[in-house]
């Protein structure tokens, strides 16, 4: 006798889950004018300037669900230097994206910068069929100084294309194409001296004023007046044009000088500005700021006093020095 075996796999979870486009791409920023102030380091970033990717997808009952997007930057070939910014048509001027949760959305690993490309994985738990999942993610594009750049207009920027792939089904969802150009532009922006030679002439002092090492006398105000494009930080360091190596918070006496004893200290908003080398770089030895806020454009005047300071033994004499200032824009 024969006896026939049948043996038979329990069935896999097979359903079929669509998923729809929400939203179709084809934004394209405007960003306005955006100032990069000259002496920002190298890395500083602009505002950033977002977009939303949607779709929305049938529940799947039986069991739960990965859901893939993958977002790609095109082209995909960074600026020297940087792992996940792209340039534009400004040079020195790039872009990075960034991709996060709006709310209500639970994608996981966000928030992410997109380096070329980006997977990125949405668990849905077993759910009825219907009503639909939304899901929502932010791109946003951050423009970024990737070096020293000439004012320009901003026209062209990398796309960033998004796909929708589920875990276990063959096909490819389409959700657009986005960042597909851009307006506005970006500006080197600095200040102009009004007077690049500012005499300071100092009242007569006596040793009776300056009686120990230390003493100050004869504090005598003058300004630095600036004519400054919008958006400006100004930071300053004064150098000692007599010692450039002088990092102290006295300046020296200049040689035709007949006193002895006796320096200068340079006062800003009530406190003794030590010196530094001549060098506009951001973070420049001894450098300081000169407006705590960006500057809303035109005139700009940097109060200053200067007084004697008794540095040793005194003789009596002309005293003359010297101070040279420049200024960084960050």
């Amino acid at each position: 006798m024969l006896v026939g075996v049948m043996l038979a796999a329990p069935a896999a979870n097979a359903q079929i889950v669509n998923c729809y486009a929400l939203t179709n791409g084809g934004y394209a920023p405007a960003v306005g004018t955006n100032p990069f102030p000259r002496d920002a380091p190298t890395g500083s970033t602009s505002t950033s300037f977002p977009t939303t990717v949607g779709f929305q997808c049938d529940g799947y009952p039986s069991a739960d669900r990965d859901i893939f997007i993958t977002f790609t930057i095109n082209p995909s070939e960074p600026v020297p230097g940087f792992s996940d910014v792209y340039p534009t048509n400004i040079g020195g001027v790039g872009v990075r994206y960034t991709v996060s949760n709006s709310a209500g959305t639970s994608c996981r690993g966000m928030p992410a910068t997109i380096p070329g490309s980006l997977k990125v994985t949405c668990h849905q738990r077993a759910s009825p069929t219907s009503p639909r999942i939304n899901y929502h993610l932010d791109v946003a594009a951050q423009f970024v100084k990737t070096a020293p750049f000439n004012s320009g207009a901003l026209t062209t920027i990398p796309s960033v294309t998004a796909d929708l792939t589920r875990n276990n089904q063959s096909g490819t969802v389409a959700l657009g194409t986005y960042f597909t150009g851009a307006s506005g532009s970006f500006i080197n922006t600095a200040c102009s001296v009004r007077q690049p030679a500012i005499p300071v002439t100092m009242p007569a002092a006596t040793s009776g004023q300056l009686r120990s090492v230390g003493a100050t006398t004869g504090a005598t105000p003058f300004a630095v007046a600036l004519d400054c494009d919008p958006g400006v930080r100004v930071a300053m360091t004064m150098t000692d044009a007599t010692t450039p190596s002088n990092r102290s918070c006295t300046l020296s006496l200049a040689s035709d000088s007949t006193a002895r004893g006796i320096g200068y200290q340079i006062l800003f908003g009530g406190r003794t500005i030590c010196l530094g080398p001549d060098s506009p770089m951001a973070g420049t030895t001894n450098q300081f700021v000169a407006s705590d806020a960006p500057t809303s454009g035109g005139p700009l005047s940097v109060p200053f006093k200067v007084r004697y300071v008794r540095t040793g033994d005194l003789n009596a004499g002309s005293a003359n020095a010297l101070a040279t200032f420049t200024m960084s824009y960050q």
